[in-house]
């Protein structure tokens, strides 16, 4: 045997060594794309008209361009190398059927393409008794879904490749690689909507789900598994006055799923709802850490997704992207920000109005509010600095500026005026951002 030809053959073990490490490599990591809240309207529903324009007048998403935006969003997701996609629930406006198609046709363009996705419902997919559509003035009540529904028309995206799935929810258990567990978890209550005639907003885990899903925690870790989840609502708060004002976004009794989950071996979740670019961090009483990854809503400003690589020895790194761009925009990124601005100032006065009255606030205080919101603080009238404060919120990553910062310790002196103190109260928990960071981070998880 010539040198020439050991020569050869060293070489080739080597480079077949280094590939086949380099192959090693890329299986101890995975780069999993997470986008929320799409809230697609099908154009068939008719997002025009005197009655479409009359309910936008209470709403801040931008419904019209919803099929554009969740078409955009696909084309960006397959310019990327990521395997993995996760949509933690309301698919839908509010769960019409020729919605949910549509959906699931523009997510099997990923699964053609070799991506694997995984959704779960939101608080507005199912059993909907408000799925209409609008025809100029009226409007007609059109098909909503079942949660069997919901099973079928998704069941490329987490049902079909199920390896476990609960009896009493639509949460069910995938193994994308040998290494990773992912618990698409159902934390939405949708048996009674059609009977009591709205779709129920918050979340709680019946005692079977959550046996359900601890089982599966505890199962994955003993096979030695990353383990993460996903789930409509928050798992933990995301602000320190959130249990206060908006508290149907957050699982009910979430202290006791939080601690058994950070406790189980259960650390990363990936959650919308809120509509807010936020991550939050909580810690167990055996001092186990919990993150809860929110993903703001793709139909409202600053319209994002995240892109997660997440390795086998437990680092996670995200990145935060924004749809800044649309067809028949000029400056797409500015008309989202000032449609939700604009929106969140005209609406506050009748939403505090409504809130007050059921808080059983005197009928003098509800009628002074119009007048508060239009005083001026600042530059600027108290709404819309609220709105300022919210639109930062939704983006992540706040500070308040001089100015708000400013305003809010104005607000907080008014003692003799519970009102303004109450707002300057949830504009300060608003408007400060706890660690971690929103929308750029890395951190481990074990």
């Amino acid at each position: 045997m010539n040198r020439t030809f050991i020569m050869i053959c060293l070489f080739l073990i080597i480079f077949i060594s280094v590939i086949f490490s380099f192959q090693l490599l890329e299986d101890d990591k995975v780069k999993i794309a997470v986008f929320s809240d799409p809230h697609l309207m099908a154009l068939s529903l008719n997002p025009t008209g005197e009655a479409f324009e009359a309910y936008m007048g209470a709403d801040r998403k931008l419904l019209d361009v919803s099929s554009a935006l969740l078409e955009k969003l696909v084309d960006e997701l397959l310019e990327t190398d990521v395997e993995l996609v996760l949509v933690p629930g309301d698919l839908t406006k509010d769960g019409e059927l020729v919605s949910h198609v549509e959906v699931a046709a523009q997510l099997k363009r990923l699964t053609d393409n070799g991506r694997q996705v995984y959704v779960i419902p939101g608080n507005h997919d199912i059993n909907n008794p408000d799925a209409v559509q609008f025809e100029n003035s009226a409007v007609i009540r059109v098909d909503t879904v079942s949660p069997e529904d919901f099973k079928t028309i998704y069941r490329h995206c987490g049902y079909n490749s199920a390896v476990s799935e609960d009896e009493h929810s639509l949460s069910y258990m995938v193994e994308p690689f040998e290494w990773l567990r992912i618990i698409a978890m159902d934390s939405c209550v949708y048996a009674d909507n059609m009977i009591t005639g709205h779709p129920y907003t918050d979340g709680k885990f019946s005692e079977e789900t959550l046996n359900w899903i601890l089982a599966n925690v505890q199962e994955g870790r003993e096979k030695g598994q990353i383990v993460i989840g996903m789930m409509h609502h928050s798992i933990i708060p995301h602000f320190n006055l959130q249990e206060t004002y908006f508290n149907a976004y957050i699982l009910d009794d979430w202290q006791k799923a939080a601690n058994l989950f950070a406790d189980n071996g259960l650390h990363l979740i990936f959650t919308g709802h809120f509509h807010t670019q936020d991550v939050a961090m909580y810690q167990s009483l055996n001092e186990n850490t919990l993150y809860d990854v929110q993903t703001g809503s793709l139909i409202t400003y600053p319209n994002p997704y995240r892109i997660v690589e997440l390795y086998r020895k437990g680092e996670v790194d995200i990145k935060s992207y924004f749809i800044e761009t649309l067809s028949g925009y000029d400056d797409f990124k500015a008309y989202s920000q000032s449609f939700v601005k604009d929106g969140i100032s005209g609406l506050l006065p009748a939403l505090l109005k409504e809130q007050m009255t059921q808080m059983g606030f005197p009928r003098g205080i509800i009628y002074s509010i119009d007048q508060l919101l239009n005083s001026v603080f600042g530059s600027q009238t108290l709404s819309q600095h609220i709105a300022d404060v919210m639109t930062n919120f939704y983006s992540g990553d706040e500070q308040p500026s001089e100015e708000t910062a400013l305003v809010i310790q104005e607000l907080k002196r008014n003692l003799l005026n519970p009102f303004l103190v109450l707002a300057g109260l949830a504009l300060d928990s608003l408007s400060k951002d706890a660690p971690p960071a929103d929308n750029d981070l890395s951190f481990m998880i074990d």
